[in-house]
């Protein structure tokens, strides 16, 4: 159950960056949390890193920031939660998107410290404690318990199949 479940968080979460790109222009949404909620939530450690590190790449790539960024952020930060999801249950579409946003507010945080370790001038302003420490992990958090949603439905859409057809078999 669980392997459909990150199959299809991942061709969700993958075909809303592909699609939602032009429209999402200003908003920084971390479009792969559910995918590495999910996965943290179902798998093995060593295997969460891995996964981290392959999604920070592909965010490396399709972005203008020096490359490794994203890949050492998100790893830290999944390595960081690895943890705690004990606390958070994968079935309760509060308890996901909690974990999403603190995932979000902790990846910001790792983020903006590899960020001026490795050479940016910018400095924290009230801005940025507005912009990346609170609303983003908020939208962040709509974004994954509308795309948890999606899953369930999507589940149940494929449950009803299945049986559609072995019905049908049996005839």
């Amino acid at each position: 159950m669980y392997k459909n479940k990150t199959i299809y968080a991942f061709i969700f979460c993958f075909l809303f960056l592909l699609f939602s790109a032009p429209f999402l222009l200003k908003i920084k949404i971390m479009l792969f949390i559910p995918f590495l909620i999910l996965f943290i939530q179902s798998c093995s450690f060593l295997s969460c890193l891995w996964l981290s590190f392959v999604i920070g790449f592909l965010m490396d790539l399709l972005s203008s920031y020096q490359i490794g960024l994203f890949s050492l952020s998100y790893v830290v930060t999944s390595a960081f939660l690895y943890s705690q999801k004990k606390h958070f249950f994968e079935d309760n579409t509060l308890h996901f998107s909690l974990f999403a946003s603190l995932y979000s507010f902790i990846f910001s945080l790792i983020f903006t410290f590899l960020f001026c370790i490795f050479g940016a001038k910018e400095a924290f302003t009230g801005k940025w404690i507005l912009t990346d420490l609170l609303i983003m992990p908020f939208l962040d958090g709509i974004y994954s318990a509308f795309s948890i949603a999606c899953l369930r439905i999507l589940g149940r859409v494929e449950r009803k199949i299945k049986l559609f057809f072995l019905k049908a078999k049996r005839r």
